[in-house]
């Protein structure tokens, strides 16, 4: 994870700021102290552009499937493409959240107390 961070010219906070997590939480995920939540795990694989097999061993290692010291060796990765640019960020949630899908009356319910 570090070395594709690395290679995409990503600070640890730059990455945090993609990924909608605390700096210290890609620090923690790059010392192996601790393990991304699968949704997590997504988000950092999206940030870094992984794809193929680097995105499937990624995913395995976060989901502790695969131990980092048994990875192969891979051939180096293409070359990254852009990663777009963003300006300044009003909240900390993720740039990319789940769907709200099939909860119209919840959402109402939400809208309500909203307005209220």
């Amino acid at each position: 994870m570090r070395r594709r961070r690395k290679a995409l010219d990503l600070t640890q906070a730059a990455l945090a700021q993609r990924v909608g997590c605390a700096e210290v939480t890609i620090r923690k995920i790059e010392a192996d102290v601790l393990r991304p939540s699968d949704e997590m795990a997504e988000r950092i694989a999206l940030s870094l552009q992984l794809s193929g097999e680097e995105r499937s061993l990624f995913l395995r290692v976060a989901r502790a499937q695969l131990a980092v010291d048994h990875l192969p060796t891979l051939p180096q990765s293409q070359p990254a493409l852009p990663l777009p640019t963003h300006t300044s960020r009003t909240s900390n949630l993720p740039i990319q959240v789940t769907a709200f899908v099939e909860r119209e009356s919840e959402q109402a319910m939400l809208n309500e107390l909203i307005a209220t």
